[in-house]
């Protein structure tokens, strides 16, 4: 167990400077889901497969292409519902990025004052560019903290949980973790543990 004592903790004005940077920049995060869309070359192969699952595939494109099937998912569930935007894709970015921070938290929770830490990852150049980059990398970020919080869990509690019987799923979903075709098991998962 970490000694928590001895860890510095910033005052109380510092840490409302820090809290206020990180609204603010939250804020800002999400004014870009009001920018237009930037493409990545990985972004069109994304856009590609879709097209192909959904029966109009371009004549470019490589049927055989592949790459994991989880934003993929995400790209056809919102063409389906109508609203595969620019600003859609960015939001559920946005949402993927505070979602992981709120995972991560719940992770570290013996850390007092995390706010320096979530500035410095919302400052960092590669969380803003896969921010308004509609890439795969921010499910990474928010599902890989789930499986951890949910395997946590269950080795505090030592026992499987009532309403779901998420920890099978769980173990598979943690060999799997980087491969980005499983957020649905990881959600299955972190809400089979009845984790707040």
């Amino acid at each position: 167990m970490i000694n928590t004592t001895s860890l510095p903790v910033p005052g109380e004005n510092q840490s409302r400077l820090l809290k206020w940077s990180i609204y603010i920049l939250g804020f800002v995060f999400l004014l870009n889901c009001f920018t237009p869309l930037r493409l990545h070359y990985d972004m069109l192969r994304y856009f590609s497969i879709k097209d192909c699952i959904e029966g109009n595939c371009p004549p470019y494109a490589d049927r055989n292409d592949y790459l994991p099937f989880g934003y993929t998912a995400l790209l056809l569930l919102l063409s389906k519902l109508g609203i595969l935007r620019s600003f859609s894709l960015v939001f559920v970015n946005c949402l993927y990025l505070f979602g992981g921070l709120y995972c991560v938290r719940k992770t570290f929770d013996f850390i007092k004052s995390p706010f320096l830490f979530f500035l410095l990852v919302l400052l960092n150049w590669t969380v803003i560019k896969f921010v308004t980059h509609p890439l795969s990398e921010l499910q990474y970020l928010f599902f890989l903290p789930c499986r951890r919080i949910c395997v946590l869990s269950f080795y505090t509690n030592q026992e499987v949980p009532k309403p779901a019987d998420g920890l099978p799923v769980c173990r598979s979903r943690i060999y799997n973790a980087y491969s980005g075709s499983d957020p649905a098991g990881s959600f299955i998962c972190f809400t089979g543990l009845g984790i707040p």
